[in-house]
């Protein structure tokens, strides 16, 4: 028994969802079929949470306003909603096509992509230099939501490691700023470095 082990899937936590959100040129289908994969993962998600989590990953404005308007809101329905708008943004990229075609677009599109390699070129070499090229800033996985959010949830599953106390600074007493991951003022949740730290080791 020992042996087959190894071929059954690991169960991943819903911090796994916070990290699917719609790429600029991603076709919503695509998106919703990732989204689908990644939450057939999960072990005991919470409807409220997948539908969340879903629908702050859509990219098309229009679309992610509807779905907030919704009453009632299950994931069923979230689904139909925007399988709906798939079928909306897929005739038009059809339509699109064949306008191109009848025009000559294609011709045009063809010529454009020869071009765009210089073009990129000339960007990066416009493009801001490090100010400190031995101490770049560490590149955190994408969200789509706030880290303030992401703590709430978090804390309510009780995944987090909390980090030890910061150095007392009488200085700091009376800030207005407060982190609740740390329970101390100078900072706020929102741009506290550590609680980014232990998010990145959740989605490892």
């Amino acid at each position: 028994m020992a042996r087959f082990s190894t071929s059954i899937p690991t169960k991943k936590s819903s911090i796994k969802l916070f990290r699917i959100v719609q790429s600029e040129k991603e076709p919503t289908r695509a998106y919703l079929r990732r989204f689908n994969e990644e939450m057939l993962q999960v072990e005991d998600l919470l409807e409220p949470i997948a539908c969340e989590d879903l629908i702050k990953g859509v990219r098309n404005e229009k679309l992610w306003k509807q779905l907030h308007l919704l009453c009632n809101i299950t994931f069923l329905r979230v689904k139909r909603m925007i399988k709906s708008h798939i079928r909306v943004e897929e005739a038009l990229v059809a339509r699109r096509s064949s306008t191109q075609v009848h025009r000559g677009g294609i011709s045009d599109k063809t010529h454009n992509r020869n071009r765009s390699p210089v073009r990129r070129q000339k960007v990066r070499k416009k493009g801001p230099l490090w100010e400190h090229p031995s101490k770049p800033e560490r590149v955190y996985t994408p969200v789509n939501t706030n880290y303030t959010d992401i703590y709430t949830t978090l804390r309510g599953q009780n995944l987090l490691q909390y980090p030890p106390p910061l150095k007392l600074n009488p200085n700091l007493k009376f800030s207005k700023k407060y982190c609740q991951f740390y329970r101390e003022r100078g900072h706020d949740t929102e741009d506290c470095n550590a609680l980014r730290k232990e998010v990145e080791r959740l989605l490892a």
